[in-house]
């Protein structure tokens, strides 16, 4: 098959979540013999404008990441890359699959039919991320929010209603879809989990390796270290989480906080820590490489997923879990699809500094034996959330679409 992908980033070292996911899955699709493009935003003009990458050919467009006026500026770069890569579909593509909103505006607005096949993949609804986000982030002060948040809606309508088929990861996300968007046939929503590499994300040996992760990454060697790693925005809970360790901190003393990510909530959770006195207690990595993001997870004891709202599947829960850590999140979106069958002992009774506090202390009194316990969550995810059976599924379900 013919693949092109249209998505909003595509580096070889990525963001995570979608970057991460649509990464893994072009490299599969690419191993089990499709020919697969890809036509992504070049932020800032920090790489090349083509190249192959894993057998991939991947053309980047020009666009911006911030700055004033973005929510002007990323649609028209969006617009003119149209014009720019309209000649490609002339290659006679077998599928196109969009991932990303703004992006797939242009090819659904003036090519009614850019392949033989469109395929949406709806991993979050944007409108609904930016309405959160507006709570705690001041966005244009030119455009007003409200106007903002129905000209995304009238996007992402657009798009799922083009749309030949729909993947989302969660029931949670096709819950979404036929929540907040009329007129979208529920028999073309395909649920299709994310998947993790299992041969990246795996369990440091307990004896001989987590001691010299934690000196190669500066953590403590004896505290009990709990980790997370988040875009740090709204709506992703880190701020009850820092409360919550607060409380923590004067039941069992030696233990350490990881959060690991950037965002505009940067400053605001800085401030938090500092106030609370636990400088020592909690760090903020920033951005984690690819290649050390497998060492945070195995130096750790513990993930913790403290989501607020629009968890729409949670790929970090897999890479954990694929680590060898048990993983406690609140009972939000697709958290609550990943860890059901593990048991309720993984879940929060909700998303409160109160309830993220009382869940890990009563799973650490219970004193199981964490690394055990991590193991069958390795098995757990290695059956069922490998990449290799995700890109087998998506490989068939292109294949029968297209009959």
């Amino acid at each position: 098959m013919n693949i092109l992908m249209v998505t909003d980033s595509f580096y070889p070292d990525g963001f995570g979540g979608i970057h991460t996911y649509v990464y893994n899955l072009c490299k599969g699709l690419v191993a089990k013999g499709n020919n697969v493009t890809v036509i992504c935003p070049n932020f800032d003009l920090k790489f090349k404008k083509e190249e192959i990458m894993d057998g991939i050919e991947v053309f980047r467009y020009k666009s911006v990441s911030r700055g004033k006026l973005l929510f002007l500026k990323r649609p028209l770069y969006n617009l003119l890359a149209y014009f720019c890569y309209k000649k490609l579909l002339k290659r006679g593509y077998d599928i196109i699959n969009f991932h990303s909103c703004l992006p797939a505006l242009p090819y659904n607005m003036m090519l009614r039919h850019p392949a033989k096949l469109n395929v949406y993949t709806f991993h979050a609804s944007m409108f609904r991320e930016v309405f959160l986000q507006s709570k705690k982030k001041k966005y244009s002060r030119i455009i007003p929010v409200g106007f903002m948040l129905k000209i995304l809606h009238a996007i992402e309508n657009i798009n799922l209603k083009h749309a030949d088929k729909v993947i989302v990861l969660s029931e949670f996300n096709k819950n979404e879809i036929t929540k907040h968007f009329k007129n979208i046939e529920e028999s073309k929503i395909n649920i299709i989990p994310g998947g993790v590499d299992i041969y990246s994300f795996k369990p440091a040996d307990e004896n001989k390796e987590k001691g010299h992760i934690r000196e190669r990454l500066k953590l403590p060697q004896k505290a009990f270290v709990l980790f997370t790693i988040r875009r740090l925005v709204a709506r992703m809970g880190l701020e009850n989480l820092i409360i919550a360790f607060k409380k923590l901190k004067t039941i069992f003393g030696d233990m350490y906080l990881v959060i690991g990510g950037d965002g505009f909530l940067k400053e605001k959770l800085n401030s938090e820590i500092t106030e609370y006195k636990l400088e020592d207690e909690i760090l903020l990595t920033g951005k984690i490489k690819n290649e050390e993001l497998p060492l945070y997870y195995q130096a750790s004891d513990l993930f913790i997923l403290p989501t607020e709202h629009l968890e729409g599947f949670g790929l970090v829960s897999l890479e954990a879990m694929a680590s060898g850590l048990c993983v406690l999140g609140t009972p939000v979106g697709g958290t609550v699809e990943i860890l059901k069958e593990l048991g309720n002992e993984f879940l929060f009774e909700g998303n409160s500094p109160d309830d993220i506090a009382n869940g890990i202390e009563e799973f650490i009194k219970k004193d199981y034996d964490i690394v055990e316990l991590g193991r069958k969550c390795r098995d757990y995810v290695a059956k069922k959330y490998s990449w290799e059976n995700i890109v087998s599924t998506i490989n068939a379900r292109y294949q029968e679409w297209l009959k």
